[in-house]
């Protein structure tokens, strides 16, 4: 069966939101200006704009044939290709670097996973709080940021070397990017998330960590850094840093300890573990009850 034909204006608007286009069309819009897969010709980010307008609040069509790519692949360059050279220096009026160096990455990195105030072993609960103080304290470090979520139809296994059982379930997962000029001819996604990983890696490095608890694919969103939670992409997507956001994250925080607390006393990595054993035993049914039909 042959693939459906693909446009570059669909292949760049996918490249730019992900699998998801966030419902406020200003805050699309600005999604639009702000990052480093869009092209700096305005009349193609027009394009890629009422593309997307389309869209509001909806999944993208064809997400799964191109969005999480990472890397670009041989073709004639056309006005919807961005080289890291050509991204604009400035955000808003701001002076937010686009797109760093590898070497760049992993300071932030590092320096992130040094911050004693954020708990980034507190796998099990608060990834959105996380990803939101991290991406404040990276935006205050003078790099330009975005947030990934990913989820699947669906528990989401998570493997962490944080949890006691190697990994946690959540409907969804939610990190901080950054883009990094690794010489090729895009910039690619990175992510800064020290609960899942051990370094800053590529996109599909840490998706990898993660899978559908029931085999169903995944899927990643790419949200402006201001969206605090995966609701927000369903109503008035926020086009700048909300205070409460951030308060309600830093208050998070402080619950941390007797939330940890309370995991303990309620074995909840053991009631983990049978779900886990559940949903194995329903695919195991599911592919018998296949087979003999």
């Amino acid at each position: 069966m042959l693939r459906p034909m693909v446009s570059s204006v669909e292949r760049a608007c996918a490249r730019v939101f992900g699998a998801f286009v966030p419902n406020d069309a200003k805050a699309a819009r600005d999604h639009i200006d702000a990052s480093p897969f869009a092209p700096t010709d305005p009349v193609a980010r027009e394009a890629i704009f009422e593309h997307a307008r389309a869209f509001l609040g909806q999944p993208l069509p064809h997400k799964h044939d191109f969005a999480n790519r990472t890397r670009s692949t041989a073709r004639p360059t056309t006005v919807f290709d961005v080289t890291a050279r050509h991204v604009a220096a400035a955000i808003r009026g701001g002076a937010l670097e686009k797109v760093i160096t590898p070497e760049r990455a992993q300071q932030l990195f590092d320096q992130i996973a040094a911050a004693p105030d954020i708990p980034h072993d507190m796998v099990h609960e608060g990834c959105h709080f996380r990803a939101h103080l991290v991406a404040k304290r990276i935006d205050n470090e003078g790099v330009y940021t975005e947030k990934v979520w990913i989820r699947g139809e669906g528990d989401l296994r998570i493997a962490s070397r944080h949890a006691q059982i190697g990994y946690t379930l959540a409907m969804f997962h939610n990190a901080t990017m950054v883009y990094v000029d690794t010489g090729d001819l895009h910039p690619e996604r990175w992510v800064i998330d020290p609960t899942v990983c051990d370094a800053a890696v590529p996109l599909t490095a840490w998706a990898s960590n993660m899978r559908s608890l029931y085999g169903a694919p995944t899927e990643c969103i790419y949200s402006p850094r201001f969206v605090a939670h995966v609701g927000g992409l369903y109503r008035d997507t926020p086009s700048d840093w909300v205070p409460k956001d951030l308060e309600i994250a830093r208050k998070w925080v402080k619950e941390v300890p007797a939330l940890r607390q309370d995991m303990i006393t309620g074995d909840f990595e053991g009631h983990l573990e049978e779900l886990t054993a559940e949903a194995v035993k329903a695919l195991a049914d599911a592919s018998n009850d296949t087979e003999r039909t």
